[in-house]
């Protein structure tokens, strides 16, 4: 890996992040919603120089909280996994290892995590993740069995 004076992925994520109105706590981004809290968190490898964005929900039904931990969510899955068909690629984008110029890598990164947006949106009301886009979210993610629950109920509630 060359000497960098700025890590592209973190400052694509950073960037994208104070966009979109989350702000940050340590190597994670918070973004508060009428029934959730968005989770945006950047996780760094042990084992190299490869990064994982973890995207969450923290349904607010279920508990309080103003800065939950991204594995302590309700609603939990990775940018890669929301995209199957683009997951090659993303880990690419992710790993610093990889031999992509630096401003692509952040514009490219920044187009991804613009296509997380409309999931965040759905899941910013329980009722919002029947629509095709919380659905998305919720057929990629790992979904505690409260959570399902409660969409559950919420679903019941809108026949």
């Amino acid at each position: 890996m060359n000497a960098r004076t700025v890590d592209p992925v973190r400052a694509a994520v950073a960037a994208f992040a104070r966009t979109h109105g989350f702000t940050r706590k340590a190597t994670s981004w918070y973004r508060k919603q009428p029934d959730s809290i968005a989770v945006l968190d950047l996780q760094k490898s042990q084992y190299g120089h490869q990064y994982y964005v973890n995207v969450a929900l923290w349904l607010l039904p279920l508990g309080s909280a103003t800065t939950p931990k991204e594995n302590q969510c309700q609603i939990r899955s990775r940018l890669g996994s929301l995209y199957p068909e683009d997951e090659r690629e993303i880990a690419q984008l992710l790993d610093l290892e990889s031999n992509i110029n630096d401003d692509d890598r952040m514009a490219r990164l920044g187009i991804y995590l613009e296509r997380v947006i409309p999931l965040y949106d759905a899941g910013a009301t329980v009722g919002g993740l029947a629509t095709d886009d919380g659905r998305r979210l919720l057929n990629q993610a790992l979904v505690t069995g409260a959570a399902q629950r409660l969409i559950a109920g919420s679903l019941e509630g809108q026949s």
